[in-house]
């Protein structure tokens, strides 16, 4: 189901009819109080209270909240087609869907993995099956020139990559790459072993790569050119950082 770093969560735009969410929002929440939908959604009140006053919801929070209320995406995000509430009140009798049939040409799926890009140490690959999918609106992936890309998502732990990359974040990982070329950026590789999340950088004296966290806590490595094809695989590019909702902080006692 991604960003500057001045901020880690993409929102929606506003500016015409098709972008508004509040009212959609309204929606969703039908009957319940906003701090009893906030509460379902794992969400600070003020989050949500903002949203209803106009303020923009990153996109990967309003994906999982379509999942959560089995509503469709491209319709909760951008007002098109039918909500999937609408479409289960006329066929009751059909399995429930997160998304109803028209939904999907406007949509790709992107596959999740159970494995976790440390952002510390290092962890081990415990297993890489898909484990759910995210369902993106078509029309994002062009705005944001990924369209032709083969994307897919993975989740992080660590505190090696903060504050750009926070344990828990999940990753938009471009895995279509040309590791050919001198690579400069955020990737997810594999280190001797290790799925990692860090920042790369090609020298040339020594020749090699720069193994950077951005956390200044933790030295940097270098992975020299006679090395790299026993030690190091590029896995992808990180294109997009997806941070958690906010916690609501506790009342002071």
């Amino acid at each position: 189901m991604q960003p500057e770093h001045k901020s880690d969560q993409k929102t929606l735009h506003s500016g015409s009819e098709e972008w508004n969410v509040s009212d959609r929002i309204k929606e969703v929440i039908g009957k319940r109080s906003i701090r009893q939908a906030a509460s379902d959604w794992g969400l600070p009140f003020a989050t949500v209270n903002n949203w209803l006053k106009g303020a923009m919801p990153a996109l990967d929070t309003i994906a999982e909240i379509s999942k959560k209320e089995g509503v469709s995406l491209e319709w909760i995000a951008y007002g098109k087609g039918a909500s999937t509430t609408q479409t289960q009140t006329q066929c009751a009798s059909e399995p429930e869907q997160p998304y109803n049939a028209n939904d999907m040409d406007h949509l790709a799926k992107v596959p999740t993995f159970n494995v976790e890009a440390s952002a510390g140490a290092g962890a081990w690959i415990n297993a890489e099956n898909i484990c759910d999918y995210w369902y993106v609106p078509r029309t994002w992936l062009r705005l944001e020139r990924l369209e032709h890309a083969e994307l897919c998502i993975i989740n992080t732990v660590g505190d090696s990559m903060a504050p750009h990359i926070n344990n828990g974040d999940r990753l938009l990982v471009k895995t279509n790459i040309d590791r050919e070329l001198a690579l400069n950026g955020v990737y997810v590789i594999n280190l001797d072993g290790h799925l990692r999340v860090k920042r790369l950088e090609f020298t040339l004296s020594p020749i090699g790569y720069r193994v950077i966290s951005d956390n200044e806590l933790y030295p940097p490595e270098f992975v020299p050119a006679a090395e790299l094809t026993q030690r190091l695989y590029v896995i992808g590019e990180v294109v997009r950082v997806f941070g958690q909702p906010a916690k609501p902080t506790p009342p002071i006692q």
